[in-house]
């Protein structure tokens, strides 16, 4: 695959496996109309570069994805 400088990145960071905490990596020009719409619509309008925010994912039945 080619990345661009400008392109949007998603990523799963969190290691194979079980764990308490699943980590999604975004990252690029559209992260925050990506991050609004996998957490359910509520406008996310800023999350600091190199830091952890927790939010809920939402199914595109408005369902939190387990928690």
């Amino acid at each position: 695959m080619d990345y661009q400088q400008g392109d949007t990145i998603v990523a799963i960071a969190t290691p194979p496996g079980e764990g308490g905490v699943g980590i999604l990596r975004l990252s690029g020009p559209e992260a925050l109309s990506i991050a609004t719409a996998l957490c359910g619509g509520s406008k996310v309008k800023s999350l600091a570069p190199r830091h952890a925010h927790f939010r809920r994912f939402h199914a595109r039945d408005g369902s939190i994805i387990d928690h």
